[in-house]
């Protein structure tokens, strides 16, 4: 259950968020993950012909983004194909089914076992060679090589394709589609090299490439924030300074915690933007309700919220009590938790902060959402540290 832990604390916008991991029973074990509507990545290029390399390039600039932070955490996805990618209908990608995924640490698979999907298969993997991030370098470039061309760069039977994949050079994207760019040729022929001393050597270097084409190509560049320790985000430049004067840090916080139960771990990015857009409450309740998914969502968000005062600390119990945890040590324990539980832990410190008779209190039972007992002790360590 190494990998099964590790998985659930990725914390990236471009990765479906595992909201809860239970394995305490071996026999029993359960994620709770994000729901994400939208359509497989290869149907979504295929919305639109005349920007299929625009959105092929930004999709997988998001995908290697996601990645880079996935192989910083010590993860390799080893199965990126169509079917485990997702986007939704503003065009963020998501990559789901992280089943196979295996830490770095852990490197071999069980000797006999091949996982993962052939056609999306690094040549070194079908020799038995330990899995590493230059596995999944190769997936994205069959995958950008199919979405652009329409098809594989390699297709046959199950042994004519292992064969093309360890020994035949990938075509060039030019030749199988004419109207491609040719300036992608190297991009793509070094990302499906054999050799993975070759290929590129990391998600960002590969991620650098495709963004210096897209800027040659003439299309907008969007950056890709690189994930901070804490997950980071993938939003355009435009969008990353938000201007929240107007709104104390009590009240985003309020709402964020009020929104969070009912949409996750992107509560904190739709509050930040709309909040900057408007000084008026009203006016901020209802664009946050239009951003939920159903009438039954918007209605339990807005009895939520309504009445609420325009500052209010994170109490125990009633507002009127006297215990109230102080929002820098909900941060800071949210900051830490998120280490252990991934993008549930901000919502389980909120839930825990209006239940906690004081700080003791609220530290313990949050420590009790780690089922790990070596890593509950840490968790206690390290908040305990000023």
């Amino acid at each position: 259950m190494t990998e099964a832990r590790a998985i659930a604390r990725l914390n990236h916008p471009t990765i479906v968020a595992v909201y809860q991991l239970y394995d305490a029973d071996p026999q029993e074990t359960y994620f709770a993950m994000e729901y994400v509507e939208g359509c497989t990545i290869d149907k979504y290029v295929c919305l639109d012909e005349s920007t299929r390399v625009d959105t092929t390039l930004e999709l997988m600039c998001q995908l290697l983004a996601g990645l880079a932070y996935a192989h910083r955490q010590g993860i390799v996805h080893r199965d990126i194909k169509p079917s485990n990618l997702l986007v939704t209908p503003r065009g963020q990608l998501k990559i789901t089914d992280f089943g196979i995924a295996k830490t770095i640490a852990t490197k071999r698979t069980q000797t006999g076992m091949m996982v993962g999907t052939p056609s999306y298969t690094a040549p070194e993997r079908f020799a038995g060679e330990e899995t590493e991030p230059r596995c999944d370098i190769y997936s994205v470039g069959v995958l950008t090589f199919e979405l652009l061309a329409g098809r594989r760069p390699f297709v046959g039977s199950i042994n004519e394709l292992i064969y093309q994949i360890c020994h035949v050079p990938a075509p060039l994207l030019s030749e199988l589609r004419p109207d491609a760019p040719r300036m992608l040729d190297p991009i793509l022929a070094r990302a499906l090299e054999k050799v993975p001393g070759e290929r590129y050597q990391s998600a960002e270097a590969f991620h650098a490439a495709l963004m210096h084409a897209r800027q040659s190509l003439g299309y907008p560049v969007t950056q890709h924030i690189p994930a901070s320790p804490d997950g980071g985000r993938v939003i355009p430049a435009a969008q990353m300074r938000t201007d929240l004067r107007g709104w104390s840090a009590e009240e985003i916080t309020d709402l964020i915690g009020h929104l969070s139960p009912i949409m996750g771990p992107m509560a904190r990015v739709l509050v930040k933007r709309q909040a900057a857009l408007t000084r008026d409450r009203a006016t901020l309740y209802e664009a946050l309700a239009k951003g939920l998914r159903s009438d039954e969502e918007r209605s339990r968000f807005l009895n939520a919220v309504a009445g609420a005062p325009a500052q209010r600390s994170v109490a125990a119990g009633a507002s009127n009590t006297e215990h109230t945890i102080p929002l820098p040590v909900i941060e800071h324990t949210t900051k830490i938790l998120t280490r252990y539980l991934g993008p549930i832990a901000s919502v389980l410190v909120r839930k825990t902060a209006r239940v906690a008779t004081d700080e003791d209190d609220f530290h313990r039972q949050v420590a009790e959402r780690i089922s790990d007992p070596g890593e509950r002790a840490k968790f206690v360590a390290e908040v305990s540290l000023p």
